[in-house]
């Protein structure tokens, strides 16, 4: 029942009942099935920060045998864009991505209802990585494979309410890979604020990729990482995960979640232009007005197929000062 939404303790009583689904599963629904084999491993993910065409160059040189299309897309493909939860993307999806806070879970059980706090309830297993991550450092994330949805859900923050057990058929229910990347909380226009979190999604996509294997480009759902309380833009935190998507190979899933605010616009001039992972370094780097992102990030995009004055004439034309 919903007894509790009236009281100022409703959010944890909601939660509550997801933990207490997850215990009701595991006796009732999944003991003596397959699932009695599935592990859950928590892959700790350590990198050399790099400045951010440096990490562009290095994933170019990298083995791209060892991860299908890596570095022969345009960025921006193998990107959608749809309107739904993060819960619904238009493709089956390996892994989701996580809005991390930098303390693993937060560290502890609060009354709140983020997206974070509402995974750790949907997919309570996440929540043993509390016991030994602590803070992830700037160059680490945490990926935690082979964990189950057990619980659905409506609503966010003071909205949210559990609603009822997800499908628990183990043989026909994948299992999917958290990917825990927290974003940067200030000076997201800053160049190395960038290339910190570029360089967090690009290594949790990677991880991931390895882990699939080498016949197949996963799918990842993610949406607005990084914004909301986080304080980033939308559509410029999306350039950010579609040119670390493309270093990976890997394909997304991005959730507007009822607004799209510039991404769809952005998006539409990426698959027009096609542009390379050094041409998205550049705008990164050079379009950096927090208030106007958007309009100048399509109107870069634009550019990139404009013909210069000697392709136009057919020779380089020389100018003399008079």
């Amino acid at each position: 029942d919903r007894a509790g939404r009236g009281c100022g303790n409703h959010i944890a009583i909601e939660k509550l009942k997801c933990l207490v689904r997850y215990f009701e599963a595991c006796g009732d629904d999944l003991e003596g099935t397959d699932d009695d084999g599935r592990e859950v491993v928590f892959d700790r993910v350590r990198f050399a920060p790099l400045k951010l065409e440096d990490l562009v160059a290095a994933a170019a040189g990298a083995d791209r045998d060892s991860v299908p299309g890596r570095g022969r897309r345009f960025v921006g493909e193998g990107a959608v864009l749809h309107s739904d939860t993060m819960e619904k993307p238009t493709r089956t999806c390996s892994a989701f991505v996580n809005f991390a806070n930098p303390n693993f879970g937060y560290g502890h059980f609060i009354a709140s209802c983020t997206q974070e706090e509402i995974l750790q309830m949907c997919c309570p297993e996440f929540n043993v990585g509390m016991l030994f991550v602590g803070k992830m450092g700037e160059n680490e994330v945490v990926n935690v494979r082979g964990v189950r949805r057990f619980s659905r859900y409506s609503g966010y923050l003071g909205s949210f309410l559990y609603e009822g057990p997800a499908v628990m058929d183990p043989t026909t229910t994948p299992t999917q890979t958290i990917l825990t990347m927290d974003a940067c909380c200030s000076g997201h226009f800053q160049v190395d604020k960038i290339g910190r979190d570029v360089g967090k999604a690009y290594h949790a996509f990677l991880q991931h990729s390895c882990m699939v294997g080498p016949d197949v480009i996963p799918v990842i759902s993610t949406g607005k990482w990084g914004c909301g309380a986080f304080g980033g833009r939308a559509a410029h935190k999306m350039v950010q995960q579609v040119l670390a998507a493309n270093l990976a190979g890997v394909d997304l899933d991005f959730s507007a979640f009822g607004s799209y605010e510039g991404c769809d616009e952005i998006l539409g001039a990426l698959k027009s232009a096609k542009p390379t992972p050094e041409q998205i370094s550049k705008l990164l780097q050079h379009r950096r007005d927090r208030s106007d992102f958007t309009q100048s990030a399509v109107e870069f995009l634009a550019n990139l197929n404009q013909p210069t004055l000697q392709q136009v004439l057919g020779f380089e034309p020389i100018f003399h000062s008079v």
